[in-house]
């Protein structure tokens, strides 16, 4: 689309200035011709670019829903793993029981991060593995 632009530009510039016809076109056939051509390649590289665009953005969100992914399970591994080490001072010192211990510590836990909506559903899958342990 380029090179069609700068052939007729130059056949526009050729035919005004210089009075010769090249194609046995006039200057202001070759004027129009570049100036389809012009907004065919304008339309050309906004759609081009756009494309990019969307690919770009494609790719952001896939590489951010992979980081939330791979932040859930980190702080799900770090949840489970503090849960576990409070349980066992609890019972270790002999403050509170294991159920009053696991009971205490998941309210807490639920309180902390009650704006967060997907912690619910990672605090009771812990639930559910810690209800293994004895």
């Amino acid at each position: 689309m380029a090179l069609l632009f700068g052939a007729s530009l130059a056949g526009a510039i050729l035919s005004f200035f210089f009075e010769c016809h090249v194609a046995f076109l006039t200057w202001k056939a070759w004027g129009i011709l570049a100036i389809l051509f012009a907004g065919g390649l304008g339309a050309s590289l906004y759609f081009y670019f756009q494309k990019g665009k969307k690919k770009a953005q494609s790719l952001l969100h896939h590489e951010l829903e992979k980081f939330q992914r791979e932040c859930k399970v980190a702080i799900r591994g770090h949840l489970k793993a503090s849960i576990l080490f409070w349980i066992h001072f609890y019972r270790k010192e002999k403050v509170k029981t294991l159920e009053d211990a696991k009971k205490e510590i998941f309210q807490d836990l639920k309180r902390e991060f009650s704006d967060v909506r997907w912690m619910e559903s990672i605090l009771e899958d812990i639930r559910q593995e810690i209800a293994k342990y004895k």
